[in-house]
């Protein structure tokens, strides 16, 4: 979050299995603080049913599936950028 907040990126690519806390957690504190909650972000997890935990998250811009090759990051990260 630290990060998000001082280095404001274009994009995130949040995973929902994380060492420390939960991506949901992390989706939460992004999405209530007024100098993230406008970054698009797309969500990574080998469990699409997963995608559930993020509904009515308004800055969530897609969903990949891991493992996932280079070309649908690349396309996904493309679309989610033209939409902002």
């Amino acid at each position: 979050m630290t990060l998000a907040h001082r280095y404001r990126p274009d994009l995130i690519l949040l995973d929902i299995a994380m060492p420390v806390g939960s991506g949901v957690d992390v989706m939460k504190k992004l999405a209530f603080s007024t100098h993230t909650k406008d970054i698009p972000v797309i969500i990574v997890s080998a469990f699409p049913e997963e995608m559930k935990l993020f509904e009515g998250f308004e800055n969530i811009k897609g969903y990949i599936r891991k493992p996932f090759e280079l070309p649908v990051l690349l396309d996904r990260v493309k679309e989610a950028l033209s939409e902002s």
